[in-house]
């Protein structure tokens, strides 16, 4: 059984780190493929004189825009302002724009109404910056009180192991969104963090669950 389950570890960490070493491959000939919410962009709001509806809007920006990728969203609370984010925009589509929501919702000075912005082209290193020193801190805490909780353990089993396991976790779900060209999101980095969560709830289960087994086997 043991033998076993030693193949299937050496099997899921050959196949990880096949996965890590494509990803940085992708990643510095391609890079990765920026969302909407981060790559230059067009962001439109229409403010409406009345509640609008979804089904209209939605409508009107499929005949402006055709299948152009697109993030809508709501802006106030009483459903009369929107949020449009598109990759690209001209002039004309602007103008009829313009021109089916003063039809649809009678507005006459539909230009203070129709505000156009232009979104600049963020860079990884600026999405990441703010992360950087809370998560140095917090894995430092973290495995600092691995290292005196679980001490009896030793250096290897309650520190380097679950340091070395939860970097190829987050090399993989970094690397897979890069060699699946996945957008890269505002979800994208909440979701590491979850991951980085889940990985310490994980690992303290397991350290404890070692150090129990231990304590049994010595009585």
């Amino acid at each position: 059984m043991k033998t076993e389950v030693l193949k299937l570890k050496k099997i899921i960490f050959i196949i990880s780190i096949l996965i890590i070493i494509a990803g940085i491959i992708v990643i510095l000939t391609k890079g990765f493929n920026m969302g909407i919410d981060y790559s230059q962009s067009k962001n439109v709001k229409i403010y409406f004189t009345e509640t609008y509806y979804n089904e209209n809007v939605n409508q009107m920006l499929n005949d402006v825009f055709g299948n152009e990728e697109r993030k809508v969203q709501d802006i106030e609370y009483f459903d009369n302002a929107i949020s449009i984010t598109i990759r690209t925009v001209n002039d004309e589509q602007i103008s009829t724009l313009k021109e089916k929501v003063s039809e649809e919702y009678g507005i006459e000075d539909i230009d203070e109404h129709v505000i156009i912005n232009d979104m600049p082209n963020y860079k990884l290193k600026d999405l990441i910056k703010p992360y950087i020193m809370p998560f140095t801190i917090t894995t430092v805490t973290i495995f600092a009180y691995f290292g005196i909780r679980f001490r009896k353990l030793g250096l290897i089993k309650s520190v380097l192991s679950p340091l070395s396991i939860l970097a190829i976790v987050e090399m993989v779900y970094i690397s897979i969104i890069a060699i699946c060209r996945i957008p890269f999101g505002k979800l994208i980095i909440p979701i590491s963090i979850l991951i980085y969560i889940a990985s310490q709830v994980f690992f303290i289960w397991n350290l404890n669950k070692i150090e129990s087994s231990k304590g049994n086997a010595k009585k």
